[in-house]
C-alpha cells in the first residue's frame, strides 16, 4: 500500500514539475514564450512616426532633382512672409521652406513646414485656407487656374507640404484646362514622391 502511495506521489510530482513552466491564463504557453509574444507585438513601440527627419535643403534638392528645369520657384520667403502671407507663426514650426517664383504672374510654389508637436493640424488648416484663397483669386488670372486647381497639400507626420508646381504650361493651355491640370498633378506627385522618399530614408 505504501509503495502504491509512493508511486502515485512520484507521478504527481512529475506532472507538477512538467507543468511548472506554464502559467494559468496564457493559453498553455510558457512564461518565456508568453514574453516573446508580448514583446513581438511591441516592435517599434515608442516610434509613432513612419518618417524620419530631413533638412529643408535635402528636401528641396530631392524635388529639384526630380523635376529638373520644371522646378520654377527661385525666391525664398522669410519667417515674416510665412506669418503674414500664410498665417503660420513661429510658435507653430521648428523649420520651414517657402519658395516661389520671382515673377509674380507665375504661381509655382513649394511650402514645407516642419510643424511643432501638436501643431500639425493647425499648420495644415492654415495651408488649406491659403489654398482656398488662391483658388478664388485664380479666376482673375486664367493662365494659372490649372496649376492652382492641381495644387496639393500633403502631410508626412509633422512635415506639412503645399505643392503647386508645373513649370511651363503655355503650350498645354491650347489643349484645354484638363490637360494643364493633369500635367501639373504629375509634377506635384513627383515632388511629393521625392519628399516622401527623402523622409523615409
Amino acid at each position: 500500500m505504501r509503495r502504491k502511495l509512493f508511486c502515485i506521489y512520484l507521478v504527481l510530482i512529475c506532472c507538477l514539475t512538467a507543468c511548472g513552466g506554464q502559467t494559468a491564463g496564457n493559453g498553455g504557453q510558457s512564461t518565456e514564450e508568453n514574453d516573446m509574444v508580448e514583446n513581438s507585438g511591441q516592435s517599434g513601440a515608442g516610434s509613432s512616426n513612419a518618417y524620419g527627419d530631413a533638412s529643408m535643403a535635402e528636401l528641396k534638392e530631392a524635388v529639384v532633382e526630380a523635376l529638373g528645369e520644371d522646378y520654377w520657384p527661385n525666391v525664398t520667403a522669410d519667417a515674416e512672409t510665412l506669418s503674414e502671407m500664410y498665417g503660420i507663426s513661429e510658435d507653430m514650426y521648428d523649420d520651414f521652406l517657402v519658395e516661389m517664383p520671382m515673377i509674380s504672374t507665375n504661381v509655382d510654389t513649394m511650402i514645407i513646414i516642419k510643424a511643432k508637436e501638436g501643431q500639425e493640424d493647425t499648420v495644415e488648416n492654415a495651408l488649406n485656407e491659403y489654398r482656398d484663397q488662391v483658388v478664388n483669386d485664380s479666376l482673375q488670372y486664367p493662365m494659372n487656374i490649372g496649376k492652382v486647381q492641381a495644387s496639393r497639400i500633403e502631410a508626412f507626420d509633422n512635415y506639412i507640404c503645399f505643392i503647386q508646381l508645373g513649370g511651363d504650361v503655355m503650350d498645354l493651355m491650347e489643349q484645354g484646362n484638363d490637360v494643364v491640370i493633369s500635367h501639373c498633378q504629375e509634377h506635384n506627385e513627383k515632388a511629393l514622391d521625392a519628399i516622401r522618399t527623402t523622409l523615409a530614408e
